[in-house]
């Protein structure tokens, strides 16, 4: 027992902790303390279970400056997906064809008739001397000409039908008996008749030398004029071979 105290009036009246922080102290306390502790200010109470129980007894020097290695400067020859779901397909099925099966064809076989054509026909019924008639039908319009006749016939009533097809136009058709009288009616009971799309357009059976009808439309260009109505030539003289007609 001190008779005389260092401090006149301490601070604690029981100088003896109840409860000291630290359990076991050090028993050699350190000679030169922290100037600066750690902690400003310690916990009250320490937590009871540290996070890490055991602390590394040797701790990194340092941490790693750089990566261990450097990146791959190409991507890896071998992918990381060992077995894709599908491999993919090295080349096409099927190799495509290196030319056409077959040759096109230079040209259509048959020109195609387009719906704005026009189909003429001709029905003629001779007389008794067939060889007297001839027609023609010509396209009068600008660029035309003739498109079909027939002439040099030889047997006596024969009946003819000639069909063409051709662009819509005006059109004259021309039948000429070289003797003068016609198809009809003293020597057979010969006649004629044009159709146009089906429809009736001129038809006849007595006249003299020549008779000539004009049907279809050329619109606004250039026609030919109508001829005159008798033939540019004499009538030629009946054969001398020809059977005589009776008077």
């Amino acid at each position: 027992t001190t008779s005389n105290p260092t401090t006149s009036n301490p601070t604690t009246s029981n100088p003896t902790t109840a409860n000291p922080t630290t359990s076991n102290p050090t028993k050699n306390p350190t000679s030169d303390p922290t100037a600066n502790p750690t902690t400003a200010e310690p916990s009250k109470n320490p937590t009871s279970s540290p996070t890490t129980p055991e602390p590394t007894k040797n701790p990194t020097k340092s941490p790693t400056l750089s990566p261990t290695f450097d990146p791959t400067l190409s991507p890896s020859l071998n992918p990381t997906t060992k077995n894709p779901t599908i491999a993919p397909t090295p080349s096409p099925s099927t190799k495509p064809t290196n030319s056409p099966t077959s040759d096109p064809t230079s040209q259509p076989s048959l020109s195609p008739v387009t719906p704005t054509d026009t189909t003429i026909k001709v029905e003629l019924l001779l007389d008794d001397y067939p060889e007297e008639t001839s027609w023609s039908i010509i396209d009068t319009c600008e660029g035309g000409g003739e498109i079909v006749s027939g002439e040099n016939y030889t047997v006596a009533g024969e009946a003819v039908s000639v069909e063409v097809t051709v662009p819509p136009s005006r059109f004259m058709m021309n039948i000429i008996d070289t003797f003068g009288d016609g198809v009809c009616c003293n020597h057979g009971q010969g006649k004629y008749e044009v159709f146009m799309d089906g429809l009736l357009v001129a038809d006849g059976d007595e006249f003299d030398a020549m008779e000539s009808h004009f049907f279809g439309n050329c619109g606004d260009g250039p026609q030919t004029q109508k001829p005159t109505g008798e033939p540019t030539t004499n009538a030629t003289p009946r054969p001398s071979n020809a059977t005589p007609r009776p008077s």
